[in-house]
This record gives C-alpha cells, structure tokens and sequence, in this order.
C-alpha cells in the first residue's frame, strides 16, 4: 500500500521469524522388524509465525555410532504459520543396533530456536524382541511345607 507494490515473498509472514521443531516420530508398520523396511512418518511444527521452508534430512547410524547413511526425506517443504504436517519416508529398511537422526536444516530465515530442530530415535526401542517362550515348567511339581 502507499503506492508499493509487494511480490509474495514480501508478505509479513513470510517475513516473520518461525520455529521449526520435530515433534512426534514414528514407522508404519509401528514395530519394526531387523532387516524390514519401513516408512518413516515424522511430525514437523511451525510454531513460529511466519511461513517458512526447510529440508527435512535423516542419517542413520551404525551401533559404534559410524554414519552410515544420509538421506534426504523432503527437500523444500513450506509449513504454514502455526501449523503441523506429517511427513513420510519412502520405504527405508532399518537394522537392530542402529540411532536414526532427523534433521530440519536450510531453512529460509533464522530459527528462533535451533535446539529442538534434531531428534534421534533409538531403533531397539520400537523392535520387536527376538526372544519369545514356548512353554513353562517348574520343577519340582509341587513343595512340601
């Protein structure tokens, strides 16, 4: 107004500082077997006011904690002002042992808070365990009192 034009990437929120943060991570199917393949699905927030664009980056490491894999799950994303969105993987296979890190990185403008733009997930703890019972038995049958 005032006789100024704005293109769009003028608008107050888009100008806005924002808050990006990772929320909720999870795999479909939600127990994970060795050596299977699943899809990520993770939770990404703007908490900020203004809209803003990110890449969301997973790196999977091996049990001695050596990188052995960087991917790119989303390159680009915009996420709307006040909002969350559910973004999902295409089928990754997962492996016992492993820490998966999920990353927001180049965003658009500065983060409010850059500490909560990371999270790891501990594989083992979503795993189903390999050990199961067959059956039980006592010995001896019964104990004299």
């Amino acid at each position: 107004t005032n006789g100024v034009a704005q293109d769009d990437l003028q608008r107050a929120a888009k100008l806005l500082q924002t808050n990006l943060r990772i929320g909720s991570i999870g795999t479909y199917p939600s127990v994970p077997v060795h050596g299977s393949t699943v899809l990520w699905e993770v939770e990404v927030l703007n908490d900020g006011p203004g809209l803003e664009r990110f890449d969301l980056k997973m790196q999977a490491f091996t049990e001695s904690g050596t990188l052995d894999d960087t991917v790119i799950l989303h390159s680009g994303y915009w996420l709307d002002p006040s909002t969350n969105h559910w973004l999902q993987s295409g089928d990754y296979t997962v492996f016992s042992g492993y820490t998966y890190k999920f990353t927001i990185e180049n965003t658009s403008k500065p983060e409010v808070n850059v500490s909560d733009n990371v999270k790891t997930v501990d594989i083992n703890t979503l795993l189903l365990p390999d050990l199961r019972f067959n059956s039980v038995s006592r010995s001896p049958e019964y104990v004299e009192i």
